[in-house]
């Protein structure tokens, strides 16, 4: 979606863990660093663009957890000059929660690992102010099974999404959590990555 000054890239992504494999759906995969990763939220404006930019942090960093530490310091700033530069309408529709939101997922000391990073908006005084927010997984807490879904702005797709997928029915049922996800974001383009051992394999959706 156009709007002035800035790109809100409002495709819902699903992200999930089980201790046999990863597997994302989003309609826009992206891989660097040998790591793969989706976003949503500001993808861009005159000059910043979130994809280009996660890339190439990526690329810098001489291991996974680096490479999320390159991410964090690379996004922050840019990020928040360009949603202060964004219309305070697309900023309350679109950006009011969080700015930009990362799925990671890639090889860490040889086990799978998926990070989910937040970048949370904030109002001070008249500037808008961001709060970056990481989880990694797997993790004692989810007890090697969890789920991530994140969408901005996806209008009555995201209310679906919310519904008809609680965080407690992901963490009990993730391949049941996710085929749901999947039947319910089928109005999208889409393909499944699946990262094992052996590497990455992608398989397209057609929408509905």
């Amino acid at each position: 979606m156009d709007l002035p000054h800035c790109t809100i890239d409002e495709k819902p992504v699903a992200a999930i863990w089980t201790p046999k494999r990863v597997a994302v759906a989003a309609r826009s995969i992206v891989t660097a660093g040998e790591v793969h990763f989706a976003c949503c939220g500001l993808a861009a404006d005159a000059a910043f663009d979130a994809k280009a930019q996660v890339a190439a942090a990526l690329e810098s960093g001489s291991s996974y957890s680096r490479k999320i530490e390159a991410v964090l310091a690379a996004i922050e700033d840019p990020l928040t000059v360009a949603l202060n530069a964004a219309p305070p309408e697309t900023v309350k529709k679109h950006l009011a929660k969080n700015a930009l939101e990362i799925v990671l997922f890639g090889i860490n000391h040889g086990e799978m690992t998926l990070t989910h990073i937040a970048f949370k908006t904030k109002k001070r005084g008249k500037d808008m102010i961001l709060q970056p927010q990481r989880k990694n997984y797997p993790n004692a807490g989810t007890n090697m099974m969890s789920v991530e879904i994140v969408t901005a702005g996806a209008g009555d797709i995201d209310t679906v999404l919310r519904k008809e997928i609680t965080g407690q029915q992901a963490l009990v049922y993730p391949e049941q959590s996710l085929q749901k996800f999947l039947q319910l974001a089928q109005v999208y383009p889409a393909c499944i990555a699946k990262l094992t051992a052996e590497g990455l394999t992608r398989q397209d959706i057609e929408s509905a």
